[in-house]
């Protein structure tokens, strides 16, 4: 019984699968069918229009049409096709082409008019191919192709007018001074393409429906082969994404607790500002876990305070687990080694890093590593060493900002030592003032994509927003460069961890 009931709903499936594609299939040839016929269509009239339209412009004398107008000003004028010799001749004109050509519409002439002076614009009705005269009767619901080129003639795509819609062509009447004296307009009913489109349509449906059949036949037998099978192929996926979902779950709650411990190592932003109440800190991981990561140590015996931003190699997990690697080695160098000069305690770090990755080992190691902006205070003296790896300090101070770049070597990596016999980086000592600020970032922030020309933000950029910037309290100068990112990236996705620290001497 179970398999009987299993079969009915197989083929019930199969059933409603077939149907549903010849459906789809079927809307979507009738759908194009229509729509391909009515441009072509439309273009083929278009250009019929336009070549009737020349042909009797050029036929048109338009010194004898200019008579008219300045002969009859107003409407009605011209109540007969015979009432006047010229507005005969041109009335003969536009009927050979009317009966030529078998348009199923009047053929007519018109001329512009400025209505009270006001600089808005109609048209009136001077010759027509009809059997009667509609002598300057105006026109006002025109396309608006018309005024623009009216001196070059061209084709109106599908336009409406108070007599309905149309497709039409227009030429320029010249006088014999080549001027433009009026326009000759070819119009065609927009109905009668629908009508002969309905036609096409249902031929189109029946040979359609025809040949979906025959597909949906095909399809029929094919679903059914690919379908024997589901339920199997179903309960091993069912099994496969619940391996799958435990892994990733068991992967992110150990990302999760990873997090949990590097915030627990790394000083946050209140723990800065209690140190230093007029800062900021703008710090956004590209994962949960992140390779870039504020450092600080308080040398209190001194009024010191050492405060870094650490850029490790990668980012997400390869980087968390580098990122420690270089917390734990410079909290040892100040307290293990006495070390506090900015510079040496860069030197320190690299030796350490390269030793805790076996970089020695060259094949082993790799060039793996950390870029450093690193600083040390004097909260008294407000007195500022600094050293670099790989990263600048930017300096705003009289008026000006000033990038104090730091040394082309990274932290880790043994690459340098096959073309230098030390790696040693260099300190500079600053002199702070009240309101001087200093701003130090990872390099997360300027190579960021994003703008309207999708490139790179730069430290230019940076540091002429830290000018203008100048003066605010840091804690909406933080606020302002996090808009400043957001706007940057816009759509474009995150690159890598980003690290800014600001902070203003009071």
């Amino acid at each position: 019984m179970g398999r009987i009931l299993s079969a009915k709903s197989l083929t019930v499936r199969i059933s409603l699968v077939v149907f549903l594609a010849l459906g789809i299939m079927a809307m979507y040839f009738t759908y194009n069918s229509y729509r391909l016929y009515l441009k072509s269509a439309e273009q083929h009239v278009l250009e019929q229009l336009d070549g009737i339209a020349k042909t009797a412009a050029l036929q048109i004398d338009g010194d004898a049409h200019q008579y008219l107008v300045e002969r009859y000003p107003n409407m009605d004028d011209i109540t007969s096709n015979e009432q006047d010799s010229v507005y005969q001749q041109i009335h003969s004109i536009l009927r050979a082409v009317f009966d030529r050509n078998m348009i199923n519409t009047d053929i007519y002439t018109i001329v512009p008019v400025e209505m009270n002076g006001q600089g808005e614009d109609f048209y009136e009705f001077i010759v027509t191919s009809g059997d009667s005269p509609y002598y300057r009767h105006s026109y006002v619901e025109f396309p608006r192709d018309l005024i623009e080129k009216y001196e070059q003639g061209g084709q109106l795509d599908k336009h409406r007018s108070e007599n309905g819609i149309w497709l039409s062509a227009f030429e320029p009447i010249l006088d014999s001074n080549d001027d433009v004296v009026g326009v000759l307009m070819v119009d065609r009913e927009f109905n009668v393409f629908l009508r002969q489109a309905a036609t096409n349509l249902a031929r189109d449906v029946g040979i359609s429906l025809g040949i979906l059949m025959l597909i949906g036949l095909f399809l029929f037998r094919f679903l059914r082969l690919v379908i024997k099978n589901e339920e199997e192929q179903k309960a091993e996926l069912r099994m496969t994404n619940q391996m799958i979902l435990a892994k990733n779950k068991s992967i992110q709650d150990s990302i999760n607790y990873a997090k949990r411990i590097q915030d627990a190592l790394i000083p946050d932003e209140n723990v800065i500002r209690n140190r230093f109440p007029d800062s900021y800190v703008f710090f956004r991981g590209k994962d949960v876990v992140s390779g870039d990561f504020p450092w600080m140590f308080r040398l209190e015996a001194k009024n010191e305070v050492l405060l870094a931003t650490v850029d490790c190699t990668g980012h997400g997990v390869p980087g968390a687990l580098l990122s420690i690697i270089g917390y734990f080695l410079l909290n040892d160098i100040i307290k293990s080694k006495g070390i506090t000069q900015p510079s040496e305690i860069l030197n320190e770090l690299h030796k350490g890093v390269v030793a805790s990755l076996n970089q020695e080992a060259d094949e082993v190691g790799g060039n793996d590593g950390m870029d450093v902006a690193l600083v040390k205070i004097d909260t008294v003296t407000k007195k500022v060493q600094f050293a670099g790896a790989h990263r600048p300090l930017v300096w705003v101070h009289d008026g000006k900002v000033e990038e104090i770049k730091g040394n082309r070597l990274a932290i880790g990596g043994t690459h340098y030592q096959r073309k230098l016999d030390k790696v040693e980086f260099t300190n500079h000592e600053l002199q702070m003032n009240t309101g001087d600020a200093i701003h130090f970032f990872s390099d997360g922030f300027p190579d960021q994509i994003g703008g309207p020309n999708k490139r790179r933000l730069m430290n230019k950029t940076l540091r002429n927003f830290f000018m203008d910037e100048h003066g605010k309290p840091m804690s909406q100068v933080g606020q302002e460069l996090e808009e400043l990112f957001e706007n940057w990236k816009g759509t474009e996705m995150q690159l890598d961890d980003v690290l800014v620290i600001g902070i203003r001497f009071t």
